[in-house]
């Protein structure tokens, strides 16, 4: 009841007549109730959304993962392509069908190219490549020369932001120019803009065989919004609580926003990764040799009689033609009794949505270090790299042969957290603004503002003391 004298009380509900706006009342309120529920709602459908797609996984307790396994034998590991490692760069070395009639001829330049294409698995045992998994045999294929080139550059700031790709269908590997279709004919499909989850679109132009594509992960991006709000905020209620003024309050906060968002921005630019490859068709070789150790195929190359006596038992598997064949490699692994740097890992918790690991503390142990032995530093990430490229806070401890850790995906977490207080003060503002908007139309209806009740003259009266003067 209103302690003002001269106000009227609806003879309905009882309430002060005279009051045109009611977003000050108790949390009981529709206006207050309606927009809680709302948010309750929206929040537990949104992970109930998660959970019923497969997005959200909680394991605790010990999970073992990565195990290395006794191997006995050989290990079918294969790569078969025209460049085994598939990446393009200048020291790339293709051997077609007239590369090998040179060779017999003894054109020297072409035995140098054989020696290196027959020499390259035992390179790769010197090198270590594999981590201790060695090539055991190597088996020669010959293929058609069509293949693609691809680009990839990404933006990283707490995750890929930006993503630019580029990739075209090439008649002949060895000429990056060379754009067009193989026989086999396949399109990369239809280009066109993409909404959600990235913000981006596709161009395909030559008739299908190039695509340019440019993307924006906007999650990734709400992440990195939802971090600088976040540390504004944060930083703001630190300087309230020593003394900075309310009315100083709101511009403080936003040019901080704003700093952090140019500094996220300059971080973020000065931090791209790229990939970059000249890949084989994957089409089956036309004609397949038998297998050779890798200790057969050492003494061939240093051997210029055994080099030519090689390069025609493989020219041999397939008739002449016009078109040139390049040679390619299948590569047979004897991985050793156990993988030095493969690291059993045992999960103690586990939180994730999709791939993002919001809580993770696990445990990982390497074997069989040798005295003298340098684990390399990429097995304990460093702090900045985690927050950099995923997004992550890690913390590490114990010798790096026994290494304990716990991350936090703190860019999926804060981003969560803002995107539920988003959703708060959405409902909230809109549920007031629907409120002011009914207790106006009642007022110009002269009705009461709480419950319709149409009024007496004395309540209109009282409402309008102007009118009656």
């Amino acid at each position: 009841m209103s302690d003002d004298p001269a106000s009227v009380l609806c003879p309905e509900c009882g309430e002060d007549v005279c009051t045109t706006r009611d977003t000050a009342r108790g949390w009981t309120h529709r206006s207050r109730v309606i927009p809680r529920i709302l948010w309750a709602v929206l929040c537990l459908g949104l992970i109930g959304y998660w959970v019923s797609i497969g997005q959200w996984s909680f394991v605790q307790g010990e999970r073992r993962l990565n195990l290395p396994q006794p191997y006995t034998g050989s290990v079918g590991q294969i790569f078969t392509s025209l460049n085994p490692f598939n990446i393009s760069d200048q020291t790339t070395t293709y051997l077609s069908t007239q590369d090998m009639r040179d060779a017999i001829d003894g054109d020297e330049d072409a035995l140098n190219k054989a020696r290196d294409k027959f020499g390259g698995a035992h390179a790769n045992n010197q090198a270590d490549t594999f981590g201790g998994s060695l090539i055991h045999t190597v088996v020669f294929g010959w293929k058609e020369p069509y293949g693609s080139i691809s680009s990839n550059r990404g933006t990283n700031f707490g995750g890929v932001l930006f993503l630019h790709q580029y990739s075209a269908k090439l008649k002949d590997v060895r000429d990056t120019n060379s754009i067009g279709h193989n026989q086999y004919r396949w399109s990369w499909g239809e280009g066109g803009w993409s909404v959600f989850p990235q913000l981006g679109h596709t161009n395909i132009t030559h008739d299908g065989a190039v695509i340019r594509s440019w993307s924006v992960n906007l999650i990734k991006l709400f992440g990195v919004l939802s971090v600088c709000l976040v540390l504004a905020w944060i930083v703001v209620l630190v300087g309230v609580r020593l003394g900075v003024s309310a009315v100083r309050k709101r511009s403080l906060q936003a040019a901080l926003y704003l700093t952090l968002l140019v500094l996220a921005g300059f971080l973020g630019s000065s931090n791209v990764s790229f990939f970059d490859r000249v890949q084989s068709n994957h089409s089956q070789d036309v004609a397949q040799s038998q297998a050779y150790q890798v200790d057969e195929l050492i003494q061939v190359a240093s051997d210029d009689s055994a080099l030519i006596a090689l390069c025609q038992e493989l020219l041999d598997l397939v008739p002449v033609q016009e078109t040139d064949l390049l040679l390619s490699q299948a590569w047979t692994f004897t991985p050793s009794p156990v993988n030095k740097w493969t690291k059993p890992t045992t999960d103690r918790l586990h939180v994730s949505i999709g791939y993002q690991g919001m809580l993770v503390s696990y445990e990982k142990r390497v074997y069989q270090v040798r005295d003298g032995e340098t684990i390399p530093a990429r097995h304990r990430k460093p702090f900045w790299d985690g927050i950099r490229d995923f997004g992550i806070v890690a913390a590490h401890w114990g010798p790096i042969e026994n290494q304990k850790s716990l991350s936090v995906g703190l860019f999926h977490l804060l981003s969560i957290g803002v995107l539920f207080w988003l959703a708060w003060r959405v409902l909230h503002w809109g549920a007031r603004m629907v409120l002011v908007l009914v207790q106006k139309r009642r007022v110009m209806r002269n009705q009461c503002v709480y419950c319709a009740y149409p009024l007496t003259q004395e309540a209109t009266q009282a409402r309008y003391p102007e009118a009656g003067s």
